[in-house]
This record gives structure tokens, sequence and C-alpha cells, in this order.
């Protein structure tokens, strides 16, 4: 009998100790543990789920953050951005003239229907063309299509199409564009190519 009420005495006293160790030990903290988060709570035991992280969530862009789950904070960087702006230069060409300019600007605007595009126009005292640039990486893909242009060709001025098909790099400081293209010129009725030139674009930011 005194050695039942031993036992039970001694299973009642270490329930009591667990319950007393329980009680006094810490309790769980709810928060965001992630270091990384813009609301990490260093006191947090239990993460919650509340993480907030914010950063760029297009997955075109360059510094696209997979982690990021806030709405996107105006921090995204696309291929293009670097090429967004007023640049000055000079255009040579082999055979016609009249395309070559030593004083031609070169204006990139982003086209607002696709992150991977860009309007450029291309000015000199002779002519302004609208170009169309697809963004691949450093480069720009080139293409005009059936431009309208008044042309001296052997002496006698035709009016022609031109087609331009081409390329552009912007360096490594983002300050001068160079590249080239083909400038071929079409006869207007017939489709038919007349000639077509070789010319290089070099141009810095303004």
């Amino acid at each position: 009998m005194m050695e039942s009420f031993k036992l039970t005495t001694l299973f009642v006293l270490l329930l009591l100790s667990i319950s007393i160790v329980t009680s006094c030990g810490e309790e769980d903290i709810p928060g965001c543990t992630d270091p990384n988060s813009d609301n990490f709570t260093a006191l947090a035991t239990v993460d919650d789920g509340s993480c907030v992280i914010s950063g760029c969530t297009d997955p075109a862009a360059e510094n696209f953050n997979a982690a990021a789950n806030r709405a996107d904070d105006g921090t995204c960087v696309f291929a293009r951005d670097k090429f967004i702006g007023t640049f000055l230069g000079s255009i040579n060409c082999l055979l016609v003239d009249q395309f070559n300019s030593e004083s031609t600007t070169v204006l990139l605007e982003p086209n607002p229907d696709d992150i991977t595009k860009i309007s450029i126009t291309i000015e000199t005292d002779n002519f302004t063309i609208p170009i169309d640039a697809t963004v691949d990486g450093d480069r720009l893909l080139l293409i005009a299509d059936d431009f309208p242009f008044d042309v001296t060709i052997l002496g006698v001025q035709t009016s022609v199409l031109i087609d331009l098909d081409g390329e552009a790099t912007i360096n490594e400081s983002q300050d001068v564009i160079s590249g080239g293209f083909t400038a071929s010129i079409l006869n207007p009725l017939t489709g038919a190519e007349i000639l077509a030139d070789s010319c290089t674009l070099m141009a810095t930011r303004s």
C-alpha cells in the first residue's frame, strides 16, 4: 500500500514538473522569419506567412525577382532601357551621297506595346527615317520597310522606296551606339531593287 502511494505521488510530481517547465518555457512568436523580406521580425519564432518581399515581378525584366510577392514596385529594368535617349552622330554610306551626314540625330523611344521593341527616328539634313528595332541584349536589330525617298541616281532625281536592314550595338558605358545597315533602294512601282548601299552609323548620347 505504501509502495503504491509512493509511486502515485512520484507520478503526480512528475506531471506537475513537466507542466511547470512547459508553462515557464518561451511561447511561439508568430511573424515573418525571412531576413530578406521587407517586414522581417527578428523575434519571430514561427513564420506566419506574412512576409512581404518587394522587387521586380516581371519575368521579362533583367532584374526579375522570383521571390517578390508585392506588386511591381517600379524597379524593373528591361534590356531596352539602356538604349532610350537621344544620340548625335553620323551616317556614312558607300554609294548614295544623300545618305551621308555628319549631323545625324538618333532618337530612341520605347514602344508602348512591346517591351522588346524600340522606335527609332534617324534624322539628317536630307531625310527622316522611322525605324523599328528589336532589342537583343546589347544589340538592336534594325528594320524599315518601304520608306519613300527622293534620291539622285546617275544625275537624275528619282522617287524610290527604301528598305533598311541591319544592327547596332551599345558600348559598356551605354553612351555610344554603333552599327551598320543595308539600304535597299526599290522601284516604287514594281518593288524591284535598283541598288543596295552599305552604311555605317555612329552616335554618342547627347
